[in-house]
Parts: structure tokens; C-alpha cells; sequence
């Protein structure tokens, strides 16, 4: 089951002895459409083998040499409230690191100068969040030393586990929270990925921040909707400017008639900075008001769902069978 991840291990030895190298900055959709080609998880392997890796800081531009250990415990810190509890933790480390690992293929098959030979970006927009430790120490003030504890734990406890289907390591795709129902990766990306389907994530409806709203002036529409697309054609009955709203089964808006334009829920989402694209679109007294549900794409792990699920009692293997389907995790260290 673990001889091919050697080859992996190979490709990112060039990478750290050839600078020239770099990687791939793609959308998730194209990371799908390439996912077949990932190479199966066969070989045991020792992190010492690649104990450090290139990243490229997308504040400063530069890129810096970590540990993989400190690069996922980075990751982790930037893609989880620590306050969480342990197992949704080590549920986000499992995560990350196997993020990391079906990455580094498809990144090394056309590597974009952008990226300056490094492996991966701190660009939340293309790849994972990344605190530092020194960020660590403002961001969670007098809690550094318990949270970072804890992050440094988790990470320790699950380094080397892999989420596999059919022998390869997946896309793990992860949002804030859901609208109840997680996202098919189909609905969003327009690819189907067996193990990115729509699960029960009602857990979600218990967190405060799953609602939210934003209203908008007739004006304000008008403004957003002609710059984004300046041909767009809008009646003068405000009512007709929304209508025909194609929604999934998990509640997001595939498509929705905006003017005489068809548009993604996704760009939606984007053009008027929604949470989610699971929304509704009220209009009264002259302004429009977008009720939202979830925080993200909603596919894959719902983390405040696993944290939700974490405070009752199960464990971080539990969460990610729940959330990716038909998956295995194994340890390439051991």
C-alpha cells in the first residue's frame, strides 16, 4: 500500500537540491481535475528525509526553509481557532498535512516562476493560512504558551497521516462551517470527487455565526453588479433583477438570473463578499438584503461541525470518516 509516496519523496528532494523548481499555483478545480494523477500512498517513509521544505511568504515575497512539522503547526494555527477542541485539532493537522502531500505533484508539473522555487504559498486565496510562532505570540496574547501547546501536540500526535481513497492521498477540501448539509465538490468545482460529497453537518446550525446578513442599496447593486459585468442588462422592475435561483440539494446556490445574465452562486458570493453561497435575496423598501448560511464553500470538513462533533465525544478519525467519504488514514511514518 506504500511504495509509490517514495517518488514523491524523490520530487521533493529535487525541489530543496534545485531551486529552480517551483509550483504549480492553481484553484481547487484544477487541483481536481489533475487529482487522478496524484501517486498512490505505497512506501513507508521518515520525515528526515525531507525535513525541510521551501515556502513562499506572500507578504514579504520571500521564500524560507521550515521543518514540515512547523510548517503544518503554521497551517494549523492559521486555519483553526485554537480554542477548538483537541480532536477537531488534530482532525485540521490530518488535514493539512495531507493538503500538503497531494499537492506536491501536481505543483511540481508546472512550476510558476510566481512561486520562486518554493513548494507552496502562505496565500490563503491558493493554498493554507500560515501563522507563525511570532504571530502566534500576538495573535493569542496571554493564551501563546496553552494554545501553542496544544496546536504543537496535535500536530506531534497525527505527523504522518495521510486521508487516502483508493490508495491515493485526497483533495482535503475544509470551510469554517456549513449550512447544515456540506457541498459536493461537483456543485462547486464542476468535477465529481467521490469522497467530496454532501454529508449531515447539522451541528453547524448550533454556532452563532452561521447566519448572517448583508443589505445593500439599489444603488449599491447596481454599482457592484456593472462593474463586474459592464453589459449587463437590468430591468427597471427591482423585483426581476434576481430571480430563477438554482439551488443544490445541500442548500447552495448553483446559479441564480441576474438581469439578463445567468451567474454562479460562487461569483455571487464573491462580488458582494457573502460568507457562503447558500443565500437568499429579500428586497424590500428599496434595498436588497442577502440572508446567509455557513462560512466557505462548503465543501469537505465543516471545522466548527468537527468541533461541534469533538465536544461529543469523537475522535478525530471519526470526524474525517464523516466528513470525506469511503476514506482511509494511514500513517506513512510508521
Amino acid at each position: 500500500m506504500k511504495k509509490n509516496i517514495l517518488i514523491i519523496i524523490i520530487f521533493i528532494s529535487i525541489i530543496i537540491i534545485l531551486p529552480i523548481f517551483s509550483l504549480k499555483k492553481e484553484s481547487n478545480k484544477e487541483k481536481i481535475n489533475q487529482i487522478e494523477q496524484n501517486l498512490s500512498i505505497k512506501d513507508k517513509i521518515s520525515v528526515e528525509k525531507f525535513e525541510k521544505i521551501k515556502v513562499l511568504d506572500h507578504k514579504t515575497d520571500t521564500v524560507f526553509d521550515i521543518k514540515i512539522k512547523d510548517y503544518i503547526a503554521g497551517v494549523v494555527r492559521g486555519e483553526i481557532p485554537a480554542n477548538f477542541e483537541e480532536e477537531a485539532i488534530k482532525a485540521q493537522s490530518v488535514a493539512a498535512y495531507t493538503y500538503l502531500i497531494s499537492s506536491i505533484d501536481t505543483y511540481l508539473k508546472s512550476p510558476p516562476p510566481k512561486l520562486k522555487g518554493a513548494i507552496i504559498s502562505t496565500n490563503p486565496s491558493s493554498h493554507q493560512s500560515f501563522v507563525s510562532e511570532d504571530e502566534a505570540k500576538i495573535l493569542y496574547k496571554e493564551n501563546f504558551k496553552k494554545y501553542n501547546k496544544k496546536i504543537l501536540k496535535a500536530v506531534d500526535e497525527t505527523l504522518g497521516q495521510v486521508i487516502t481513497y483508493q490508495d491515493k492521498p485526497i483533495i482535503a477540501a475544509y470551510h469554517s462551517n456549513s449550512s447544515g448539509i456540506t457541498e459536493s465538490a461537483k456543485n462547486i468545482w464542476g468535477n465529481d470527487v467521490p469522497y467530496l460529497l454532501p454529508v449531515a453537518s447539522p451541528l453547524d446550525l448550533e454556532v452563532s455565526l452561521n447566519k448572517s446578513s448583508k443589505s445593500f442599496s439599489v444603488e449599491e447593486v447596481n454599482s457592484i453588479l456593472k462593474k463586474s459585468f459592464p453589459d449587463i442588462q437590468l430591468s427597471e422592475d427591482k423585483t426581476l433583477w434576481f430571480s430563477n435561483q438554482n439551488i443544490s440539494p445541500s442548500g447552495y446556490t448553483m446559479d441564480i438570473k441576474v438581469g439578463d445574465q445567468t451567474l454562479s452562486g460562487s461569483k455571487i458570493r464573491s462580488i458582494f463578499s457573502l460568507k457562503s453561497s447558500s443565500f437568499s435575496i429579500v428586497y424590500k423598501n428599496n434595498s436588497f438584503k442577502f440572508e446567509t448560511k455557513g462560512f466557505g464553500h462548503g465543501v469537505g470538513m465543516s471545522q466548527y461541525g468537527a468541533n461541534q462533533m469533538a465536544k461529543q465525544g469523537l475522535s478525530y478519525t471519526e470526524i474525517l470518516n464523516h466528513y470525506y467519504s469511503d476514506i482511509k488514514i494511514e500513517d506513512i511514518l510508521k
